[in-house]
């Protein structure tokens, strides 16, 4: 398949899964409204970000589906950011509260899902690189 056919599809990916997150932040936020605290919406957004991060190095990928695949270091710390990406942005206002001294600073970013987002973008593209080799 020529490469910019393959650009052209991972990019309308990423069109319909931003569409797909931004639709469910609204949903996410009528449930906080109401005072619902299912984790269902939390982890279609964390898996929507882990889709988005992955389909960034759709490159890695095309070498993954090809049967290039080598694991390498970065396998561990990407399956601890796995870990963290789905615990929802709730859980850790009522582990740590709302402070910012200390270590809470540390947590800060889980805490909004916002930059929790752009964390689950971080963690798909790691999982890839995970698998792959720059050649």
């Amino acid at each position: 398949m020529k490469n910019w056919v393959l650009k052209g599809i991972v990019t309308v990916i990423v069109v319909i899964l931003m569409y797909s997150v931004a639709n469910n932040w609204y949903h996410l936020q009528d449930l906080i409204r109401e005072k619902n605290d299912t984790p269902t919406p939390y982890i279609k957004l964390t898996i929507y970000g882990l889709f988005i991060g992955i389909l960034v190095e759709w490159y890695s990928l095309k070498s993954i589906f090809q049967g290039h695949i080598k694991v390498n270091w970065l396998l561990a710390p990407a399956l601890v950011f796995l870990v963290l990406a789905f615990i929802p942005d709730d859980n850790w206002f009522k582990w740590f509260g709302v402070g910012r001294d200390g270590f809470e600073a540390v947590i800060a970013p889980f805490r909004f899902r916002e930059s929790q987002m752009a964390f689950d973008i971080v963690t798909g593209i790691l999982l890839i690189r995970s698998f792959t080799t720059k050649e």
